[in-house]
């Protein structure tokens, strides 16, 4: 049974990397001459406009695998460990939503975002340096823009604050 948890953890891992590499084409909003080159898993280039609110409004459920693989209490085997692109993709794509300003989150968006960053963040110091993603200028520079794009907008403010002060105690 342990052995089949791994085998489905793996595949686990490998697909929400391959939807955070598509969420990240998508949402950066990109013209499609832009992406002719990127080669999707989760759909196709044809279909690029018509999915591409749907990655949006499925980004959260995205976020609730990766706070499942990066849980602090349960470290993983290395086979089936997030690798250092889940980490960097998954904090990127936030970043990105984040620093969109056209971009209307909703609270529990704000909260998802804010909860996923403290757990990815507390599962690499876990891990520790095999995670090789994050280093304490990247840690910096996230939390520049958390505080930039969360905390000094009122609306994003008011729904996050409980998790902005576990972000900064962990």
């Amino acid at each position: 049974e342990p052995a089949l948890g791994g085998a489905h953890l793996r595949d686990l891992n490998r697909w929400i990397e391959h939807a955070l590499r598509d969420s990240a084409v998508l949402l950066a909003n990109l013209p499609l001459q832009s992406v002719k080159t990127y080669q999707p898993t989760c759909f196709s280039l044809a279909d690029y406009k018509i999915v591409q609110p749907h990655f949006r409004r499925g980004f959260p459920v995205i976020l609730k695998g990766v706070c499942a693989l990066c849980d602090e209490h349960r470290p993983a085997a290395s086979n089936t460990a997030p690798s250092s692109d889940l980490i960097a993709l998954t904090l990127g794509v936030i970043l990105l939503l984040l620093s969109d300003h056209s971009n209307s989150a909703s609270e529990v968006e704000i909260q998802m975002y804010v909860r996923t960053i403290r757990q990815v963040l507390l599962y690499s110091t876990v891990c520790g340096p095999g995670c090789g993603a994050i280093g304490l200028r990247y840690v910096l520079d996230l939390l520049a823009c958390v505080w930039r794009h969360i905390f000094q907008v009122p609306t994003r403010r008011s729904a996050a604050l409980a998790g902005m002060v576990e972000l900064m105690h962990a």
